[in-house]
């Protein structure tokens, strides 16, 4: 009943095209089919989650995994902290 609801309430919110678009995302990244550290893989209940689905439709995982991530976040913590150093002198 709680997976029939949540079901129910992201089809009305985005619709078949969302669902369609979201189920692409999944396939676009290896993170999410379980190439990870620990062979998790976004199933039903995740994509439930109202959080979940709309980063799934903004293309949040996009091909990425978290350890590339992690990569991305560091380097721009190194280019803001840089950056900041530049304007102090």
């Amino acid at each position: 009943a709680t997976r029939r609801k949540g079901l129910q309430i992201r089809l009305r919110e985005h619709g078949i095209d969302g669902w369609r678009q979201a189920l692409a995302n999944i396939r676009g990244s290896p993170f999410l089919r379980g190439e990870n550290d620990r062979r998790w893989k976004a199933d039903l209940d995740f994509m439930l989650q109202a959080k979940s689905f709309i980063r799934l439709l903004e293309g949040g995982y996009s091909g990425t995994d978290r350890r590339h991530f992690e990569d991305d976040v560091e380097r721009a913590i190194a280019a803001g902290y840089a950056a900041s150093r530049q304007l102090v002198g």
